[in-house]
């Protein structure tokens, strides 16, 4: 691998907090062969990102940082440096990733890859999970970068922008070539409207709705009226 070993004057991207536990995680990695270092410390937790020349350089990355800072919660997301793959194969692994960390978030949550940046969307039950989720996606193998554009809907939110933002997140991950989704929200029960070409678009849009934060039952009314031809 023609990486070169991660020391403190390495010229490649890293990215650092104020503080002296940056400069002690980096000195527990020195000699290691780690490219793209990225350290951050957030909410009491240490955060390790890159890509290890292989497993072993990973969890004695990990090894290493952990001994020399006792009592400092260490989260080893250093990925394995893998061959090209492309952006389909990246997004069925960050796909997969997620769904394997947390369950519950496959069916709300949706994954774009370009050229290894990866782009993950939908909605989140908590801060937490919503951490989990961007966790989980920078460990697929392929991913360059993760833009966590995951949301939490706030405790206040009324319907109407409850509602608003139901739309978007359907239109964010359904492809829809015929019609226009109408969603409604009161108290916990959406009604949908409109149409579209088939009927797996039509059950997929009510399996979205369903995982959805703060709904307790769906009305669905949208139609299925395929395309015609254009002449």
């Amino acid at each position: 691998m023609r990486n070169s070993p991660v020391t403190n004057d390495r010229t490649t991207m890293m990215t650092f907090r104020p503080g002296a536990a940056h400069e002690q995680a980096l000195q527990a990695m020195a000699g290691l062969d780690i490219d793209e270092v990225v350290v951050e410390l957030v909410a009491g937790r240490l955060y390790l990102r890159g890509i290890a020349a292989c497993y072993r350089t990973k969890q004695l990355a990990g090894r290493r940082v952990t001994e020399a800072m006792p009592g400092v919660a260490v989260v080893n997301e250093l990925r394995v440096a893998q061959g090209v793959a492309s952006d389909a194969d990246v997004t069925r692994a960050v796909e997969a990733a997620i769904g394997r960390a947390v369950p519950g978030a496959s069916g709300r949550i949706s994954a774009h890859v370009d050229s290894g940046d990866t782009y993950i969307g939908g909605i989140a039950s908590s801060e937490s999970e919503r951490a989990e989720i961007e966790a989980a996606a920078w460990q697929a193998p392929g991913v360059m970068h993760v833009h966590n554009q995951v949301t939490v809907p706030g405790p206040d939110e009324d319907d109407g922008d409850f509602a608003d933002g139901l739309s978007r997140y359907i239109q964010y991950s359904v492809t829809l070539p015929h019609g226009e989704i109408i969603v409604r929200y009161n108290r916990g029960v959406v009604s949908l409207d409109g149409a579209v070409a088939t009927a797996q678009q039509r059950d997929a849009v009510e399996e979205l709705v369903r995982w959805y934060e703060r709904v307790s039952d769906v009305m669905n009314n949208i139609r299925v009226a395929p395309l015609r031809a254009v002449r």
